[in-house]
């Protein structure tokens, strides 16, 4: 018969048996044979059982948004070589490493990140979580127009975000709606910044902007010292405008003009409207129209 003594109270009776230590240290393992006649011999060899590195690490989170730079803080003990597995074919063999993980579609990525430590006998030990890598919205729209001359006037947005189910539009710092396609309106003279923040369920987040702006108009003004009187008469207008960068004059008989102050005349008798037209450097414009501004006179037919 066979006894095996282990050293730390174990014992078997197989001939070739397999033992597992529970604690680090040295044994003596011995070894006793008895033959059918009751002799026996006895054999003894230390045996060192190395005490494994625990594997453990940490991540500040376990979710992250698109694209989502992973830190590492390798925690282990008693280890003195890693490898690391990020869970996508990438690994390493830094200490403490960090991995961009990149989600490109609009569905949540798992990934199980895993460290094997060993130590210098080689024993070794796995420690493993898993980590989601969310996608990033993204945040885009369109409007119907981005600038103009008149208000109060309705703008509306079209929504072409990607990745998200949650909206917040601002104008200028001030939350407007959570609608998907809404409509604002703009009451003055401005420029306008018009942010949409784009969200997910993950709470990831992305946002863009566009700048509307509405000119002001100009103000068509003018006026005459001398509003009727004889035809090939030369009558000259002041003009008053404010804002203006163009102008066009109508003297209501098919001539017009683009001179600031243009002087004219008429000659045919009869009374004309005249008109200004004045317009900005954007484009905006305002028309000033009198009726039956100027008269002009027949001149007398002299004979004797």
């Amino acid at each position: 018969s066979l006894e095996w003594d282990f050293g730390d109270g174990g014992a078997s009776h197989l001939s070739h048996p397999a033992y597992a230590y529970e604690n680090s240290g040295t044994s003596t393992v011995a070894l006793t044979g008895t033959s059918d006649n009751g002799c026996t011999a006895s054999v003894s060899q230390p045996f060192t059982a190395y005490a494994a590195p625990e594997a453990s690490f940490t991540i500040p989170s376990l979710l992250g948004c698109s694209p989502f730079n992973a830190c590492f803080t390798n925690t282990t003990a008693g280890g003195m070589f890693y490898s690391w597995d990020f869970g996508n074919g990438n690994t390493s063999n830094v200490n403490s490493p960090c991995f961009n993980y990149q989600n490109f579609g609009a569905a949540p990525e798992l990934y199980t990140v895993s460290l094997i430590a060993q130590n210098m006998q080689l024993c070794a030990d796995t420690f493993a979580v898993s980590v989601i890598v969310a996608p990033q919205p993204v945040s885009q729209f369109s409007l119907s127009q981005t600038e103009s001359c008149y208000f109060p006037l309705l703008v509306s947005a079209s929504n072409e975000s990607q990745f998200a189910n949650g909206y917040e539009w601002t104008i200028n710092s001030t939350v407007e709606s959570t609608l998907i396609n809404p409509a604002f309106t703009l009451n003055e003279v401005g420029l306008y910044q018009i942010e949409l923040l784009a969200t997910n369920q993950f709470g990831c987040e992305h946002s863009s902007d566009q700048l509307f702006i509405i000119h002001p108009l100009p103000a068509a003004s003018f006026m005459a010292d001398e509003t009727e009187g004889c035809v090939n008469h030369e009558g000259q207008v002041t003009n008053t405008s404010e804002g203006a960068a163009g102008y066009q004059w109508i003297f209501g008989e098919g001539a017009v003009s683009n001179e600031v102050e243009p002087v004219h005349t008429y000659s045919i008798p009869g009374v004309y409207d005249v008109g200004l037209v004045v317009i900005t450097d954007q484009g905006c414009q305002d028309t000033l129209m009198y009726d039956n501004f100027v008269s002009a006179y027949n001149l007398p037919v002299a004979d004797f």
